[in-house]
């Protein structure tokens, strides 16, 4: 629904669609969430109660017009390989902004399109991606083929065509691990700019599985009683190399339509967005139960203007509490 990721070493970048079903962007500085040096003032100010100590505290809150509050609220403390300890930036910056936004602007689901791709290899280093197809919402199918050898032609078609289309979230089996990673390190080694972002995509496989739906996807598709897969005597690569481009397109269509037939057999995409209005965890990371469990509760304590004030950094997992508060005395 809404997404944060990180533009730069600086800067943080927001990304949604509006209640009229455009993409919004915006960036912010990172020190939007650095901690408070003074009291701030109480007209931007909300008050919250510890829930140990019972004590008020003021929490300098972000206001719709102004850009660098310097503020931290309840997220997640990680210790990194070094040792040290650092706050998750985006869960922070979205509890902070995404109440703003859904009050003056509204939001909607990301316009989104379900696709598989076929490869040369497991390994996108060694690899390239031979076909891509997309599927919309009403079946409407659009191909991608690499059949003259040039890559690069064929993912500048792909990133324009997702572009031109405003799709912001992408839809597959497995894609998390595989067709994502994939398509984006292969246009980044051919130097394209990718434009939907990680974080909109969903992972048909494992929400199934978060559903108690397991097994590959040929096996889902029997046991849910869809449209399965087609069995090839030859596998993709080889009908990429032989030249069978028809027969490689037909394979890869019927993938997608799967795929499609799965999700809506299972309403994964009403069950993801229930999961993000009582979360606002990012739909990549809607299946991981610790993820969805800390932006549930950390959500929940903002809305509910309760603070946890002692940090416990030696408790790995802890929550710590992550406001930056000034006592009320």
């Amino acid at each position: 629904m809404i997404n944060v990721s990180s533009f730069n070493e600086d800067l943080i970048k927001f990304e949604w669609y509006n209640k009229f079903g455009n993409i919004e962007r915006k960036l912010y500085p990172k020190q939007m969430i650095i901690p408070l040096k003074r009291k701030p003032d109480k007209e931007i100010c909300r008050v919250f109660k510890d829930a140990y100590t019972k004590n008020n505290y003021y929490i300098k809150t972000y206001p719709y017009d102004y850009t660098t509050p310097d503020l931290t609220i309840p997220f997640k403390i990680h210790k990194n390989k070094k040792g040290f300890y650092y706050y998750d930036w985006r869960l922070a910056s979205k509890l902070l902004y995404f109440d703003k936004v859904i009050k003056y602007e509204g939001i909607t689901f990301p316009k989104y399109m379900y696709y598989d791709i076929e490869t040369t290899s497991l390994d996108p280093s060694e690899g390239i991606v031979t076909s891509v197809v997309f599927i919309d919402k009403d079946n409407n199918v659009k191909t991608f083929l690499n059949d003259n050898g040039d890559e690069r032609e064929m993912l500048k078609s792909i990133a324009k065509f997702l572009k031109k289309n405003k799709v912001l979230s992408l839809i597959g089996f497995n894609s998390k691990k595989f067709d994502d990673e994939y398509l984006s390190y292969r246009m980044r080694t051919n130097q394209i700019k990718y434009e939907p972002i990680m974080n909109c995509n969903i992972d048909i496989m494992n929400m199934a599985n978060k559903l108690f739906v397991t097994g590959s996807l040929a096996s889902m598709a029997k046991q849910l009683g869809v449209i399965e897969k087609i069995e090839l005597e030859d596998n993709p690569i080889k009908l990429f190399y032989d030249g069978d481009f028809d027969t490689l397109i037909e394979y890869n269509i019927r993938d997608v339509e799967v795929t499609k037939a799965i999700s809506e057999k299972l309403n994964i995409l009403s069950f993801c967005e229930a999961l993000w209005n009582i979360s606002w965890c990012d739909f990549r990371h809607l299946n991981a139960n610790s993820v969805l469990n800390d932006c549930y509760f950390n959500k929940r304590m903002w809305e509910d203007s309760v603070l946890v004030s002692k940090v416990d950094l030696e408790y790995k997992g802890k929550f710590g509490g992550g406001f930056n508060y000034f006592k009320d005395e």
